[in-house]
Order: C-alpha cells, then structure tokens, then sequence
C-alpha cells in the first residue's frame, strides 16, 4: 500500500464542534471548503498518525501538503529526500497550539490570552518562521508592548504596571515556543521586574456605596460576586441550577454546552454557604426573568462576558476611590472567610489547590482605621514628644 497524506481543512459547525473535512484537489489545484479556518497535513510515520497544522491560508496550506507528497513519492521510488529540519511558521504554529489548547479543555480565558500574546508579537514581529525569533527580537517585542499598552494607572505607578502586562504576555508565549521544544530567546532573568503588590479588598462601605449606586439587576451582580467568591468565568457561567435552594448552597459546575470548563476540571470541595438574603434576592431575579438559565446574560441570552464593564459604570457612579475589579471582590470574599473559619476553609471555598496560593492571595487587615490610630496611640503613650 502506498503511504498517502491527507490534506485536511476544519470547519467550526457553530456548536462548538470541529470536523475536520477531505480538501479536493482538482487540476493540481485544491478545492475552497467553505467555513475552513484552517488546515492540516494527516500522514503516518512509523505506525503512527501525525497531524501537521498548515495554516488558515489554503494556498500556503497546499504548498506544504504538495511538498510533504512529493517526499513521500521520492522515497517510494529510491531516490534520497534531503534531511530537512521540519520548520513551523507561526501562524501554523498558533493554529496547532490554539486547537490544542481547544481539545484540552483549557479554559476559553486562557486560550483568549494565548491567542492575544501570540498575535501582539507578529505584530512587532515580522519573521515567519518560529525558530527564526531571536532574543533581539523578544527584547524589541517588550519595547513595542511598553509603547502599545493601555494607559492605566493601579494602585501604583504606570510603569510597574507595564512590567507586570509585559511579564504576563511573556509567560503566555514561553508556553507557546516549549510547545515546539523551542525556549523562548529572553530567559526569565531578563524580564522586566515586577514589583509584588499587597493584595486589596473591598471594605464594608466601599460594598455598601456600590450597592446604594445602582439599580436591582447591579445589586444582583455585586451580592453574587461578593458572596460566592466566584471567578469571573464562573459568575458568568453561572446558572439558577448551581444553587441547592433547599440547603442554601452554591458550587462551580462545567457548562458543555457553553464551552465552560471548571478550572483544573475541579469543583469546590465544598459546596459555598449563602446568606438568606442572597437567596431571596436569587430567587427574586429570577422570578424578574424566568425564561433564563443563566444567572447573567447579555442582550441574546448568552453568558454575559462583560461584567467588569458593568462593575467600573457603577463603581463611577458611585465614585470609589479605590480601583474596582471583579477579582477584588473574590479576594474580599477569600479574606472574610478566612478570618471568620479558617485558612483551610477559605481554601476550599475559593478553590485553590495549594494552601500557599491562598495565603498570598489573602489581603492584609486595613490597619488605617479609627481603632487602630487608637491602639497605635496607646502603643506608644509612654513616649515623649
């Protein structure tokens, strides 16, 4: 039997599903699939089945499909293929990893942030090939990402929060070159430094003043983020069927037919305890839109992705001082928690499978209150001026 490639395209079916379908090839020239976004060589080697990603063009996907047949061809007729390193250009690159990272179940977050590391570097990256990127590259690369970021300024100075971006699209695209067994040109001793910051949390009042500043639906969103410790995933992925009414309980469930995957496929080992007033205010929005699922949605019933928006509009309506996220919320939660049950307990509520990234996450006590000037005055009465 002759060995045979196959060239393949794989068309999303809009379920989040993707078949992959036979490209025709007819007059020496490959037949357009429509819906392809992208394309892959299928061969056997040794026994065993290889796939190749070539790319969302389909001329440059046939070229390295015609090749890889004409190898094929020259070794069943005796005659010497020249040993050539199999080189991936990065667009190749990107559409292997990212179907990967799709088949593995890796959360669409992550897989977005993948995909927008991967993307920012062809843009200050013009080479082709993935083994071409050097470390004058990677270091240019850090200078484009400081002159292209958003200018926003957290609890500290722009240019820590710079470093902080550029560290995390660095990680991303580490991930990206091991994949290929490439490492990538600037080693971690070379990234620019990242200050730790302590960890905030939201304080009673700030909870209260977002909560006088908005309407039913806003409340909603605030109670459920400040009561479950959620993620911002899973508050968006979130369904009326996660809560146990009965026992006053809520805990993360995968959501298949959204794509939603819990992160590292774990659930809490717990189910979270909720407040009788958050129940009723559950089962009362739920009663104000009965035809929904979905705790948050967006205009087409779909997860609502854009709840930090909704969160900075109320947050300006309200005027907060402080800079509000939706991950400020869940390190509010973790630190109630563990101050009221336990580190352990706080683990187990927030998700975390290692004690100490609970422990880090944890926001120190604000020690700038009235009764801590007092004891601080009391401290130190018996000294002199």
């Amino acid at each position: 039997m002759k060995a045979q490639a196959s060239f393949l395209a794989r068309v999303p079916d809009g379920q989040g599903i993707f078949p992959f379908i036979k490209v025709q090839v007819r007059k020496g020239q490959p037949v357009p699939v429509p819906g392809a976004s992208s394309y892959y060589l299928r061969y056997r080697e040794n026994g065993a089945r290889k796939m190749v990603a070539l790319g969302n063009d389909l001329q440059t996907a046939f070229l390295g499909y015609a090749n890889r047949q004409l190898g094929i061809q020259q070794k069943e007729l005796g005659l010497p293929v020249p040993a050539t390193r199999e080189r991936r250009t990065v667009v190749s690159a990107q559409a292997q990893f990212i179907e990967e990272a799709e088949r593995l179940g890796k959360v669409q977050k992550t897989i977005k942030s993948y995909e927008k590391a991967i993307n920012t570097l062809k843009l200050s990256c013009k080479k082709t090939h993935l083994d071409e990127i050097d470390k004058a590259d990677i270091i240019n690369h850090v200078s484009w990402l400081r002159n292209h970021l958003g200018k926003h300024r957290i609890n500290g100075s722009l240019q820590g929060e710079r470093n902080s971006t550029v560290a995390n699209q660095l990680r991303y695209l580490r991930a990206f070159f091991l994949r290929f067994e490439i490492k990538l040109p600037l080693p971690e001793r070379d990234w620019p430094k990242v200050t730790r910051k302590n960890p905030d949390r939201y304080s009673e009042e700030e909870i209260n003043q977002l909560l006088a500043a908005t309407n039913e639906d806003g409340k909603d969103l605030i109670a459920f983020l400040f009561y479950t410790g959620f993620r911002d995933e899973e508050a968006a992925h979130a369904c009326y069927k996660d809560i146990n009414w009965k026992r006053g309980t809520i805990n993360v469930h995968d959501k298949p037919e959204w794509a939603f995957r819990i992160k590292d496929h774990e659930q809490r080992p717990i189910d979270i305890p909720l407040p009788d007033k958050f129940i009723q205010r559950m089962k009362a929005r739920r009663e104000r839109y009965p035809k929904n699922e979905l705790i948050f949605t967006n205009e087409e019933g779909r997860p609502e992705k854009h709840l930090l928006d909704r969160i900075k509009e109320i947050a300006a309506s309200a005027k907060l001082e402080s800079n509000a996220t939706l991950h400020k919320f869940r390190r509010t939660f973790g630190t109630l928690y563990a101050q009221r049950f336990g580190v352990r307990q706080a683990q187990a509520a927030l998700g975390h499978s290692k004690l100490e990234t609970t422990a880090r996450y944890l926001a120190a006590d604000d020690m700038s209150g009235t009764e801590t000037r007092s004891a601080v005055n009391q401290l130190f009465a018996g000294v002199g001026d």
